[in-house]
């Protein structure tokens, strides 16, 4: 009975020993698991330009345009994969 409770502990830390394998493995593949950031538009909203510049790389205006041009294209695949929808939900 104790080498069946013995073989029982070694097999617990054999899956402990993998699973932190696994996690370390994870972690070289993908890197570290981000941390969210709450209220990150108002974060970034509140900062100057100087520091929106330097933390980002590209000036305020350029981004919003950018992000305004990214946010039209999505829209219009939004409308035309809807109205594609709608139509073949038609005719079938």
């Amino acid at each position: 009975m104790s080498e069946d409770s013995s073989s029982e502990a070694d097999e617990g830390s054999e899956e402990e020993e993998n699973a932190h394998m696994f996690a370390a493995y994870e972690e070289l593949l993908f890197g570290a698991p981000r941390a969210r950031v709450d209220n990150f538009l108002e974060i970034v909203h509140e900062k100057s330009d100087e520091e929106f510049r330097a933390d980002f790389r590209i000036h305020r205006p350029v981004a919003y345009n950018l992000i305004g041009k990214q946010f039209c294209n999505y829209f219009f695949i939004y409308i035309f994969l809807c109205s594609f929808i709608f139509l073949v939900s038609i005719v079938i």
